[in-house]
């Protein structure tokens, strides 16, 4: 992917490796938290629909038991 910034200034873009904001905004450190963090639910749903043929209940069985036996 290719972004062309016409007038690049510091103070106006974000940039990070799956997202480009370019908004008349003043980046904070809430700002930087917000942008820079993905949201757990969206990532474990997209997993989940991208492996849902693999997904077998025997399966999840078995990465339960060997997740609390490494405890």
């Amino acid at each position: 992917m290719s972004y062309n910034v016409n007038d690049y200034s510091k103070g106006r873009y974000l940039i990070y490796s799956d997202v480009v904001t370019d908004r008349d905004f003043e980046i904070t450190e809430k700002l930087i938290e917000k942008l820079g963090k993905g949201n757990a639910l969206a990532f474990y749903a997209k997993a989940f629909w991208i492996n849902r043929k693999k997904l077998t209940l025997k399966r999840i069985i078995f990465n339960l038991k060997n997740k609390l036996s490494n405890r």
